[in-house]
C-alpha cells in the first residue's frame, strides 16, 4: 500500500522523456486503443470503468499511446470478484501500464504528475495506490513519485474461497478488499470467484 500526497509527482518529476505529452483520454478514444494487444486494454473493462466515472491518463509519444493509468474516485473491481474500497478522502490510482519498448523514460511518474493536476484531484486529499511485491520496478517508479509505503493488504485463497487482509496501515486509508463495490463500514467479508460471474 502506498499513498501520495497531491503535488508531490510533481515535485519529484525530474525529467520525463522529451517529445511526450500527457492528457486524458476519452472513452471512444481509450477504446481505439483497445485493438493494440501491446496495451493490455478490454474494451468491456474500459465501458465499465468509463461508466463508474473512472478517468484514464495517457502518455503519448507522437500520435502513439506507450503508456496510460487509471484514477477511480469510487470503489473500483479488482479481480475474481474482489473491490478494492478506500476513504472517501483520497483517490485510488490503478493498471498503471508503459509499453515494454519505453519502459525506462519515466513515462509512469509523468502519469503521476499529471494526476496530480488540480481537474482530477476533485477534492480528494490523497491518492492511494497498490502494486505487487514481486513487481520491483513499478515500487520503485511509484515510490520515486512522492508515494510512501503505509500498508500491506491482499487476497489469501483458500479453495473457491478467499480472504482480504489489510495491516493496520492500509486500514488507516480506508483500504481494503471485499466482494462488492458498495461503500459500506463494515469489515471486508470473504468472497468467493465464482461471484465474479455473475
Amino acid at each position: 500500500m502506498l499513498v501520495r500526497p497531491f503535488g508531490a509527482a510533481r515535485q519529484t518529476l525530474q525529467r520525463s522523456a522529451a517529445g511526450l505529452t500527457y492528457r486524458a483520454l476519452a472513452e471512444p478514444e481509450a477504446l481505439g486503443w483497445c485493438s493494440d494487444p501491446e496495451l493490455e486494454l478490454n474494451a468491456s473493462q474500459v465501458q465499465a470503468a468509463f461508466a463508474r466515472g473512472d478517468v484514464c491518463l495517457g502518455a503519448f509519444d507522437g500520435a502513439r499511446l506507450v503508456g496510460y493509468g487509471w484514477l477511480a474516485y469510487e470503489p473500483a473491481p479488482h479481480t475474481a470478484g474482489a473491490w478494492v474500497h478506500f476513504d472517501p478522502e483520497g483517490r485510488y490510482s490503478y493498471k498503471k501500464f508503459v509499453r515494454p519498448g519505453d519502459r525506462g523514460r519515466r513515462v509512469a511518474h509523468g502519469l503521476s504528475a499529471l494526476a496530480d493536476a488540480p481537474v482530477f484531484v476533485r477534492g480528494r486529499r490523497f491518492t492511494i495506490s497498490f502494486v505487487d511485491l514481486l513487481n520491483r520496478a513499478s515500487l520503485r517508479s511509484t515510490l520515486r513519485s512522492g508515494s510512501r509505503k503505509v500498508g500491506f493488504a491482499g487476497i489469501v485463497r483458500l479453495g473457491r474461497h478467499a480472504l482480504a487482509l489489510a495491516s493496520p496501515g492500509a486500514r488507516r486509508y480506508g483500504f481494503r478488499f471485499a466482494a462488492s463495490s458498495a461503500r459500506a463500514g463494515a469489515p471486508a467479508r470473504p468472497f468467493s470467484r465464482a461471484s465474479s460471474r455473475g
